[in-house]
């Protein structure tokens, strides 16, 4: 078979393959060992980028939670005050009894509503039950002498014991123009469980319960302020160097160690909140996954070693096969588009049959010619683009090369159609059609031979008016003498009203034959300049 001249189809060299996969092992089993003996530096940089990232949430989820705290009591406090002022402005204008402080404390869900007076005596409560003046853990005049003494006008207690119940209480007072004060109280029970649950401390138990973090703490130099369950003393900040560094520079802190008898990885960062150092953020990382990673690359190494040197011989030879195989399926895809660019781009339409005379290809041109496209009749019968007496006759009539009329829509196309054969490997003769459309052409041809038709027409025409103009001519000239010269004797102007007719119809015919000769002969050329690539386009 010839090769074409632009087929890349070339067979690869076993020793060449060898040497390449000799060297790709080496660099392999070398590039496996190296990254075993770099994994830890690797890992180790990976597990800093980890921890410093989790610091940073820890930290920014650290100073959300205090702020949200801080946001809580601060609405509580606004709420109290809210109702506090509004209960000074009706109790300036005597307004207030106790029965009106009991339907604020319900509709407001306030615990207590008091009023007392500078001596610490209560004036006004919405709580029914009374107790001894000296009753109770304190006395209200010491907890509320700031607005007693004038010293302050608002005063925020906070979170403080009840005075006669084991409980807690938030409490808020505000003076009157008289230094009365008046004392609202919400039952702390409720604030503090939110608190736990949602607090510091809650966030760093939760942070517990992740698999890779064995432990949270934040410490400052004196003691422990918040850590995880499991933490029961840390390592003193002022013992350390490396803590004492990281505190002092304000900068993130990594290393490895030991807690509870577990190898660990520390990153440790100074925890600010408001522009105030409130200690340092320790978090312990375990190194069960990384030290799991470490075990991986090795039994890693091995197995690729192993598996290289097992399967060396065997991918050698399948790349070889596979390679000189793509090379010939590569020189068989070059040649089967070279020859379906030829069949596409043929004018004329091709059509093969398969030993059914079913439709196996059709090229564009003979998908135009019958104004269907190829996936519609590919592998129909070939009476779906022809009636069964073309079929017969382009199939079983004994020419090789014939002339059809064939009915295509609402058109007759005489077409040139040409026949051959070939046999499949199964043995199958299959047929192949050439048709050409002759039906513009055949138009063509009609037109110049009516063309020619009439030209010869236009001549034999044209000599004949040439004859019948010679005697107009003269009969014109003896009618236009015989009206000059002859005068008859009588009916004279009757005479010469007719000879002035005859010849007036003698030059209207001759006018008649002038335009014949001149319509039968052609045009005479008359050049003018034109754009060339009008006319080739």
């Amino acid at each position: 078979m010839p090769r074409f001249p632009f087929s890349t189809a070339r067979l690869i060299r076993m020793h060449y393959v060898a040497g390449v996969f000799a060297i790709m092992a080496t660099l392999m089993i070398l590039s496996a060992v190296l990254g075993y003996y770099n994994s830890k530096s690797a890992l180790k940089q990976l597990l800093e980028d980890q921890s410093h990232h989790l610091l940073e949430t820890l930290l920014s989820a650290s100073r959300n939670s205090l702020l949200s705290t801080e946001l809580s009591e601060e609405i509580l406090i606004e709420r109290l005050l809210n109702n506090a002022y509004f209960i000074r402005s009706l109790y300036e204008k005597g307004e207030v009894n106790d029965q009106l402080l009991q339907r604020i404390a319900k509709d407001n869900h306030l615990f207590r509503i008091n009023i007392f007076t500078p001596e610490g005596e209560k004036r006004f409560s919405s709580h029914r039950l009374t107790y001894p003046r000296d009753a109770g853990k304190f006395h209200p005049a010491e907890r509320l002498a700031p607005i007693f003494s004038g010293r302050k006008d608002t005063l925020l207690l906070g979170i403080k014991d009840a005075r006669f119940e084991d409980a807690s209480r938030f409490i808020v007072a505000v003076a009157t123009a008289q230094r009365h004060a008046i004392v609202l109280n919400l039952d702390a029970d409720g604030l503090l469980r939110f608190r736990n649950t949602t607090g510091y401390g809650a966030m760093l138990q939760q942070l517990s319960r992740n698999d890779g973090i064995v432990y949270a703490a934040l410490q400052d130099t004196a003691e422990i302020l918040a850590a995880t369950s499991n933490v029961d003393s840390l390592e003193y900040i002022q013992d350390s160097p490396f803590l004492s560094k990281s505190l002092r520079d304000s900068s993130y802190g990594f290393r490895f160690g030991t807690f509870h008898g577990e190898e660990i990885f520390e990153a440790v960062h100074p925890f600010s909140y408001r522009g105030q150092t409130v200690g340092l953020l320790r978090l312990g990382v375990s190194l069960s996954p990384l030290q799991a990673i470490w075990d991986d690359i090795y039994q890693q190494v091995i197995v690729i070693t192993a598996v290289i040197i097992l399967a060396g011989s065997i991918l050698i030879t399948l790349f070889v096969m596979g390679k000189n195989l793509e090379s010939v399926q590569q020189e068989y895809r070059e040649i089967e588009s070279y020859a379906t660019g030829i069949v596409e781009n043929v004018s004329d339409g091709i059509i093969v049959l398969d030993h059914q005379e079913k439709i196996k290809l059709i090229n564009s041109a003979a998908g135009k010619l019958f104004g269907r496209r190829a996936a519609e009749v590919t592998d129909q019968s070939l009476h779906t683009l022809l009636g069964a007496a073309e079929c017969r006759q382009l199939l079983h009539d004994g020419g090789i090369m014939q002339e059809i009329d064939c009915r295509i829509g609402p058109q007759t196309r005489q077409l040139l159609v040409s026949r051959s054969y070939f046999y499949a490997k199964d043995g199958q003769r299959n047929t192949i059609l050439v048709l050409r459309d002759l039906t513009e052409q055949k138009t063509l041809e009609a037109q110049i031979q009516r063309k020619e038709r009439l030209s010869a027409m236009g001549e034999l025409a044209s000599g004949v008016a040439h004859e019948i103009r010679n005697p107009l001519n003269t009969i014109g000239a003896i009618v236009q003498q015989l009206d000059k010269d002859f005068e008859p004797a009588r009916d004279a102007a009757e005479y010469h009203e007719l000879a002035r007719l005859v010849y007036g119809e003698v030059q209207r015919i001759n006018q008649t034959v002038k335009d014949f000769l001149r319509f039968s002969r052609p045009e005479p050329l008359q050049p003018e300049r034109f754009r060339l690539s009008a006319l080739l386009n």
